[in-house]
């Protein structure tokens, strides 16, 4: 490349020469008829011509001023860097901005609700209701008794739907109705209103707390001591015995068991234990010659259900029925016996 920039120099020069009528010796005169090189190497020589930035006004220029031209090429930048091009510049590649898509709306999802447990009507045999999810009788539940939820004391029962006292005194069908200090239950077959709680005794000192032993002439058993009826319980009566008093039953409740031949004094609600005439004793009875004078039964008098007049003279019971569902009937002797 530096031979050519040469030769187009020394061309140049020799134009100018010419135009000034001077030519040196050892240089041949340009023969412009002269065949011309066409090899490649002229293409690429006219291509770096044309890369070249020189000014006209430099081929014109005057022979003194040929240093000027050299300094002009000297200084005029290689075809090599002509030819550099200028450093790319990656450009930033445009990123498409998404839409803004607009988010829907919250939508507050409603609360669940619970549904109600479906819950089953519980149906009870008649005389109970339902208490804590189960069917009671609240006539006889100690711990709902008369309504749902109503306890009974220590001491006492349901019965009938009241809480009543289970010993002495208390009421009673059969003895499992009665507590250990009373275990033995009189019942209402034979006089005692609603049953009776007691115990039998030899003394006052075997019988509880508030109670007496009270003897009916066969046999000693425990009543609850008392000032006046207020202090017993429907059907019977504040009594006299010895030098207390206790809970004794009515003959006005059921005169023909508890009295049997004896009348039944209405004023007093006592059956009158002796006789004078045989007015003083029941229909159908007559009054005894003993002494002390007592009634005596017949087969006529009224002894009452399931009591018949004994073969000693009294009435007493003629069948278990009479007696209660814990004693049975001693028919020799017309007497109820515990089982």
């Amino acid at each position: 490349m530096r031979a050519r920039i040469g030769s187009l120099l020394v061309l140049l020069a020799l134009g100018a020469a010419c135009s000034m009528g001077e030519l040196p010796v050892d240089v041949e005169p340009y023969d412009a008829k002269a065949p011309v090189d066409t090899a490649p190497q002229d293409a690429a020589l006219d291509a770096d011509l044309d890369a070249t930035d020189l000014d006209a006004s430099t081929l014109d220029a005057p022979a003194n001023d040929v240093s000027k031209l050299e300094v002009i090429v000297a200084d005029s930048p290689s075809t090599d860097t002509a030819h550099d091009l200028a450093p790319s510049v990656d450009t930033v590649p445009v990123v498409d901005i998404a839409p803004t898509v607009d988010t829907a709306p919250v939508v507050d999802t409603p609360p669940v609700i619970d549904t109600p447990p479906v819950i089953d009507v519980l149906t009870c045999p008649a005389g109970q209701v339902v208490c804590g999810g189960a069917c009671v009788d609240v006539g006889a539940s100690d711990s709902n008794c008369g309504a749902c939820g109503v306890a009974c004391a220590t001491g006492t029962r349901c019965r009938a739907g009241a809480c009543v006292q289970t010993g002495v005194g208390g009421p009673c069908a059969r003895n499992a109705d009665c507590d250990a200090t009373a275990p033995l239950c009189f019942p209402d077959a034979i006089g005692w209103a609603a049953g009776y709680c007691t115990k039998r005794c030899a003394s006052l000192s075997e019988c509880p707390s508030g109670t007496t032993c009270v003897s009916d002439g066969s046999t000693s058993f425990c009543l609850r001591v008392c000032t006046s009826a207020a202090g017993c319980r429907s059907g019977y009566l504040c009594r006299s015995v010895g030098s207390l008093s206790a809970c004794y039953p009515s003959c006005r409740y059921n005169a023909p068991a508890l009295c049997g031949a004896a009348a039944c004094d209405t004023a007093t609600g006592i059956c009158r234990a002796t006789c004078t005439t045989n007015a003083d004793c029941t229909a159908g009875s007559t009054c005894g010659t003993g002494t002390p004078r007592r009634c005596v039964c017949s087969t006529s008098t009224a002894c009452g259900d399931g009591r018949g007049c004994t073969r000693y003279g009294y009435c007493g019971c003629v069948s278990d029925a009479s007696c209660g569902p814990d004693a049975y009937c001693d028919t020799a002797y017309g007497a109820c016996r515990a089982r």
